[in-house]
């Protein structure tokens, strides 16, 4: 019964077991001096538990900085998410700052005109990419009033005419379209001469000038008195060349517009003008074969 008394593993592990629990009941008790093996085992083990101590500060110092690049990403992403809408509002409010002076400066130029004129403003709203037709087309029809052949301005000077009417919008032919005529004169001397458009619808013609007239460049030409369609003293553009006709008594000179026609934004028909010149003829009707007729000095 009792066989396993005999078996030597037995009483080898009954050995340690004993020796075991009188090591902890020793060891257990607080002691001011520690035993040849007890100081042997804890220089053993205390450079294995420094080693386990900094480790373990390592790991936590990795996991705060894994932390706090996560929460710094975050950051990053969402100022750069507010900086993108902030240049966006930024671009937004430069843009209505830009309008704003526009529109300050045409409702001006009416306010100051009204004496005379009345106007209506209008927004370009397309553009013609057509070569051969210069035409744009504004927010504003017949509903407002507005009609065929009435003037086109803006402060800077004339930009044509409207050429079709619909009820919430009109297109208008501009100066620079080869199929326009505007009377007009040099303001500083009082030349006559009548304005076309050219090939490359940038530039205009200040054609039939007298060949001994006085005419310079950077004199700048106006609509005539005698002008049908236009107002008086209207600003068309400024002479940057003058040549000579060949086989004819007159002179031709290129005209800068004085208003960037590519880049018109807002515009002011003119609704109400009644020039005296309509009882004198068609000097700039639009019709080609009013370019022939001469304006009267």
């Amino acid at each position: 019964m009792f066989r396993f008394l005999k078996n030597r593993y037995f009483w080898i592990m009954f050995a340690v077991i004993v020796i075991s629990l009188i090591a902890v009941s020793q060891t257990s008790a607080e002691r001011d001096d520690l035993t040849i093996a007890e100081e042997m085992v804890r220089k053993a083990y205390t450079p294995l538990q420094r080693g386990v101590s900094i480790f373990r500060g390592h790991l936590k110092k990795m996991e705060v900085l894994f932390v706090s690049k996560q929460s710094l990403i975050a950051d990053v992403e969402r100022l750069e998410g507010e900086l993108a809408a902030l240049h966006l509002e930024n671009q937004g409010l430069r843009e209505y700052r830009h309008e704003s002076r526009r529109l300050k400066e045409l409702l001006e130029f009416r306010d100051h005109n009204l004496t005379n004129m009345r106007m209506i403003p209008a927004q370009v709203i397309a553009r013609n990419p057509n070569t051969w037709y210069n035409t744009v087309t504004i927010d504003q029809g017949s509903d407002k009033g507005i009609t065929r052949n009435m003037p086109v301005i803006t402060p800077r000077g004339l930009v044509g005419r409207v050429s079709s009417v619909s009820s919430d919008h009109a297109v208008v032919t501009l100066i620079t379209d080869r199929e326009a005529a505007v009377g007009a004169m040099v303001q500083e001397t009082r030349v006559p001469g009548i304005i076309v458009g050219t090939v490359n619808g940038k530039q205009l013609k200040l054609s039939q000038i007298p060949f001994y007239s006085e005419v310079q460049e950077g004199n700048r030409v106006v609509t005539s008195r005698f002008s049908v369609l236009y107002p008086a003293g209207i600003l068309i553009g400024t002479i940057a060349e003058i040549s000579a006709e060949s086989e004819a008594l007159t002179k031709t000179a290129t005209v800068i517009p004085a208003v960037d026609l590519d880049q018109i934004e807002e515009v002011l028909v003119v609704t109400n003008y009644m020039n005296p010149a309509s009882e004198w003829g068609t000097l700039d009707s639009g019709d080609p074969e009013s370019r022939n007729e001469v304006p009267a000095p």
